[in-house]
């Protein structure tokens, strides 16, 4: 079901309320969240908050917990700025220029204070504080029992009896060039603990059996501290210097790089690059020093491509701001096999 028709059935309460929820579904699946371990659980009504109107929780299924609580999100409605204009005394609301004003029919009952005061004292405060509050049915409803003699009121708590001459019943025409409202609050509530483990335990998975079994930690481009590794199939000086170049230009990208000057084989560095979640594999071998172009591999497919060093620090900026996609980058510069 998507976040539309939930609104439209009336099981999440507004569009607000689903936007929040489907940006939050987005931003973990871009951390690297398996969509089929996400879910949205709506909280009952004896857990709801007392402020809530509606309230979901994003859950995630990890490995040893079952599903895990990792973000809330509370419509906490105008419950908020509603309780506190109550206890202060003062309105609260935010206005809106209309477009074209509008004539609307007022009903209010104006208390006549020279004559309230007389017969309610210190009391008449409270009576008029009353009557303010009252809505347009209220006002006629008050009006048709006055014409009887007298209506009986409840204010801060005390009975009052109104007489006709102590409130009088205003009905006139009001040109409104604003609206006024409450504005609504969505609290969304984020376990920054529970998502990076969340995250971890999705990356985390082996590849291979027995002997050839192999750890990848495979931790979106987006997100993963070291964008690339930097590698050198065979020692060399010359190569060492074609690779620093590399780093510098990433450097100057602003991305994260390891360049691995260690002696090893090239499938060990790629297997130690793998386990610690970086993306992108760059290697410069011998061929390097006459086509001036390097191998850059992805960890998850393992495939490779085989382009100019100079078009290197562009690719990996733009492979990991999700500008373009590995497999665009297989259609443009071919695959790469050794």
């Amino acid at each position: 079901m998507s976040f539309g028709d939930a609104v439209e059935r009336k099981i999440i309460d507004n569009q607000t309320l689903a936007y929040f929820l489907a940006r939050t579904q987005l931003f973990l699946e871009a951390c690297g969240i398996n969509p089929l371990k996400l879910r949205f659980r709506q909280h009952l009504s004896n857990e709801m908050a007392h402020y809530a109107a509606d309230c979901w929780d994003a859950e995630i299924f990890l490995r040893g917990y079952k599903w895990v609580e990792v973000a809330g999100h509370a419509d906490r409605s105008a419950y908020d700025l509603k309780v506190h204009a109550k206890a202060t005394k003062n309105t609260l609301e935010a206005q809106k220029a209309l477009e074209k004003p509008i004539i609307q029919k007022v009903v209010e009952a104006a208390p006549v204070m020279k004559v309230m005061g007389k017969a309610f004292k210190r009391d008449a405060k409270v009576v008029k504080e009353h009557l303010s509050g009252l809505n347009k049915d209220d006002v006629l409803k008050l009006e048709e029992t006055l014409k009887s003699g007298e209506a009986k009121i409840v204010a801060g708590g005390k009975e009052f009896v109104l007489l006709p001459e102590h409130v009088q019943i205003k009905k006139y025409d009001k040109k409104i060039s604003t609206e006024s409202y409450i504005p609504n609050v969505i609290e969304p509530s984020f376990g920054v603990g529970r998502i990076i483990y969340s995250i971890l335990d999705n990356a985390f998975t082996y590849v291979g059996e027995g002997k050839d079994r192999r750890t990848i930690l495979k931790l979106p481009a987006v997100i993963a501290p070291i964008k690339a590794g930097i590698f050198c199939v065979v020692s060399s000086d010359e190569l060492q210097a074609i690779a620093e170049g590399i780093r510098k230009g990433l450097v100057e990208e602003g991305l994260m790089c390891q360049f691995d000057r260690s002696t090893t084989t090239i499938g060990r560095k790629y297997a130690k690059s793998d386990e610690i979640g970086i993306p992108y594999g760059i290697s410069v071998d011998n061929d390097s020093k006459s086509d001036n172009k390097a191998t850059i591999r992805d960890r998850d497919s393992w495939k490779q491509i085989r382009v100019p060093i100079e078009d290197v620090p562009d690719i990996i900026r733009n492979l990991c701001r999700l500008k373009i996609t590995f497999a665009k980058c297989l259609e443009k510069y071919g695959e790469f096999k050794q």
